[in-house]
């Protein structure tokens, strides 16, 4: 649980900083209904985690609320994949990231389902479930990140630079040590 709220507070945080970050783009409007859809994705979902967190696992109902909440989560997940992702965003691979987490979320909610349907709890389809839980928050957190025009600092991140021929022409040849 520490781990959803962790991650709420982050999603929060980012949807607060997305509004301003992105506010100011207003001339172009396939940015301005991105920015927006983003930022109702942002709100939903923490609104979505926040609910998570406060189910009370003593509670008779609990099992229930959980499943209902990632399927909304899965839902909301879902949708987050269907945005227009425009150009400047879309060559920064956040369309892609927004598929996985789709895909992790959608195998969370599935295997949590598995897992509660089971004659008695499974509990290794619940750490399965989870991990892909947290393989979809990660990629949320990073569209967030890379919305606000930073890198995600993180182990997992390989970073590509593409590189071009600055100069404009062929490099001179220096293999004789002078530069012509």
């Amino acid at each position: 649980m520490y781990e959803m709220m962790r991650a709420k507070t982050a999603l929060a945080s980012l949807s607060l900083l997305l509004t301003l970050s992105l506010s100011g783009c207003g001339s172009d409007s396939a940015l301005t209904d991105y920015t927006s859809q983003m930022n109702t994705f942002y709100d939903a979902f923490s609104s979505g985690t926040l609910a998570l967190e406060q189910i009370d696992p003593s509670s008779e109902t609990a099992q229930e609320e959980l499943l209902s909440g990632l399927d909304e989560l899965t839902a909301l997940t879902d949708s987050l994949a269907d945005i227009s992702v425009p150009k400047r965003y879309a060559d920064a691979g956040i369309d892609e990231l927004a598929a996985q987490a789709a895909e992790h979320m959608q195998e969370a909610d599935s295997l949590y389902h598995e897992a509660c349907s089971a004659e008695t709890f499974d509990q290794e389809r619940a750490s399965a479930a989870q991990e892909h839980y947290q393989r979809a928050m990660k990629r949320i957190h990073y569209i967030g990140i890379m919305l606000q025009g930073r890198t995600p600092d993180d182990e997992e991140i390989t970073i590509i630079h593409e590189t071009t021929d600055w100069t404009g022409g062929d490099l001179p040849d220096t293999s004789d040590g002078t530069v012509e």
